[in-house]
């Protein structure tokens, strides 16, 4: 989890997306990076639910194992709130805890669209099957 907290810190440089772009258009670049940001975000969340359907314990479960963990970690960054010295170090430490409590909705967001994703059955031709009574 803070590892994924700390690749989402460093991962909002645009050089990364001027390979896909010729022209700056910076709704485009955001589009880029947040997709770039959201990828190992579903996938982590894919395996979570992979293990929880292997394993066959219940979701709920292990999403609140997960839930006390990002609380933990919140809680850290909670006392790391500084009042005191540059603007940039109040703002910064605050920032770290906005972004920690969001990650409890962020964290609900992915678990549903995880089980959505690893549970449903994907029909290309449906054919409707017509009974006559």
């Amino acid at each position: 989890m803070f590892v994924l907290f700390s690749f989402l810190n460093s991962s909002f440089d645009p050089t990364s997306v001027y390979c896909f772009l010729t022209v700056f258009s910076p709704f485009l670049m955001g589009g880029l990076l947040l997709w770039k940001i959201a990828i190992p975000f579903v996938l982590v969340s894919c395996a979570f639910e992979a293990i929880q359907v292997t394993t066959q314990l219940s979701s709920k479960r292990l999403f609140l194992i997960v839930l006390v963990i990002s609380d933990i970690m919140a809680l850290h960054f909670f006392f790391l709130v500084k009042d005191y010295g540059s603007w940039l170090d109040i703002g910064t430490s605050i920032s770290h805890y906005v972004i920690v409590m969001s990650f409890t909705i962020f964290l609900m967001l992915l678990s549903g669209v995880a089980q959505l994703l690893t549970t449903k059955r994907l029909e290309l031709w449906e054919t409707t099957k017509r009974h006559s009574l």
